[in-house]
């Protein structure tokens, strides 16, 4: 926009992307009320109405899944379920989500390996196959 269109408007306190509609003020709410009761976003949403988010941003959508959101995404391409990083014991097979530990809590044997814990939609904690060391 130019200056002298900025000023123009400037000293009204009207912009030219106002919708030309009026202050509601204690005398007009009423009818204001009236106008808007026909408007598609006057009512309130119902009890069947959903709340999710939608985004193609794996990290997102784990902490989305995380905090129990319904997940959208553009693309089709949805986690099924929340990724977690962990140790497991290569000794008595215990999981800890405490990845700066160095020995077991429950055998004390220093053979913690880094895994990927999955917890699924009925909320179990799975351990991801460990990749064998070739």
């Amino acid at each position: 926009r130019g200056r002298a269109e900025s000023a123009r408007h400037a000293g009204s306190g009207a912009h030219p992307e106002d919708d030309d509609l009026p202050w509601i003020t204690p005398e007009n709410v009423r009818s204001a009320q009236a106008r808007d009761s026909n408007s598609r976003f006057a009512h309130a949403p119902d009890a069947s109405t959903d709340v999710c988010c939608m985004t193609t941003d794996f990290a997102m959508q784990n902490v989305v899944m995380r905090m129990g959101m319904k997940l959208l995404s553009a693309q089709g391409m949805l986690m099924r379920s929340v990724k977690q990083w962990g140790v497991q014991c290569s000794g008595c097979f215990r999981t800890a989500h405490d990845v700066s530990r160095q020995f077991c809590s429950h055998c004390g044997n220093q053979t913690l390996v880094r895994v990927a814990l999955v917890v699924d939609k009925d909320g179990r904690e799975r351990v991801l196959p460990i990749p064998p060391h070739v």
